[in-house]
């Protein structure tokens, strides 16, 4: 997607703050300006900020290879049987919907909270490569349901692993996350939830009640959301991955398969965070 004059500003800004300070990043994050922005967006375009924020990525990428699951059978174990999260259809607008049920959250056993975040960060990544499109649909939808969780049983570990996780790891790749069944202590503890992220993903967030309904089918066709959000489709009760991208009636169709019917050029979809490991190179 073409960036606009405020996000190209920000970028050759960028670019010359590294320039003057004779300080590196992997070129990967510079030659797509998309991801470059994501991240510029989420420090609200303080450049050394940007910078502190790529590197602690790029780290993250070269140490835990989040395409490459330290135990991938057991990563899939957790999102086929469990189901605390799992992708399900797409919005009015193609973004993947995630859904993290915490009832289910709060049920994993200690060893399951230590691949917690391997799991997560397969799946993202996963989804990344398999239902992003370029142009169109670059980041997620998701829905975090706090049903039959009291304010004293919330697994505050796991939610805070998750939210960091992706705020860190997956800049940018979050359109809106709602919160629901939000009683009221909790969304008066919001606080604790913000105090997790950073200010520009916590604008995001929108935390409901049990009044969730209307708010969702603003954005979500009824046909792609489960019944106990208002839809009407049947709850999910299994088969929580791989991971269903489609719409009702149709196969949603592949990336490659959406890049060979348009008829001009389209920016590829930055998937730097999933296959560029890049040591730091100086910027000449």
């Amino acid at each position: 997607m073409p960036l606009n004059d405020l996000e190209k500003k920000h970028c050759d800004g960028f670019i010359n703050f590294c320039k003057e300070k004779s300080i590196s990043v992997p070129e990967s994050y510079l030659t797509s300006e998309n991801m470059l922005v994501r991240y510029l967006q989420a420090t609200k375009w303080d450049y050394q900020k940007t910078f502190d924020a790529v590197l602690m990525h790029n780290e993250w990428t070269i140490q835990t290879r989040p395409h490459i699951c330290p135990n991938k059978q057991l990563a899939v174990d957790m999102l086929t049987k469990n189901g605390f999260i799992y992708f399900f259809r797409r919005d009015k607008f193609l973004r993947p919907i995630v859904v993290v049920n915490i009832a289910k959250l709060k049920t994993l056993s200690a060893d399951d909270l230590e691949s917690f975040v391997p799991t997560i960060s397969y799946l993202m990544t996963y989804s990344i490569q398999k239902a992003l499109i370029p142009g169109k649909a670059e980041c997620f939808v998701n829905i975090i349901d706090l049903n039959g969780v009291s304010m004293t049983s919330i697994p505050v570990t796991a939610i805070k692993r998750f939210l960091q996780s992706s705020q860190t790891n997956f800049r940018g790749r979050t359109y809106k996350t709602f919160i629901l069944n939000a009683n009221m202590i909790i969304r008066g503890s919001f606080g604790i939830v913000k105090s997790m992220i950073d200010e520009f993903s916590a604008q995001k967030i929108n935390m409901l009640g049990s009044d969730f309904k209307k708010h969702l089918l603003e954005i979500i066709e009824p046909h792609n959301l489960e019944k106990r959000f208002g839809g009407t489709v049947p709850d999910k009760t299994g088969g929580f991955f791989p991971p269903d991208f489609s719409e009702q009636g149709q196969t949603m169709i592949t990336k490659d398969e959406y890049l060979k019917q348009l008829n001009g050029p389209v920016e590829k979809v930055a998937l730097e965070e999933v296959k560029s490991y890049e040591q730091p190179s100086l910027i000449t």
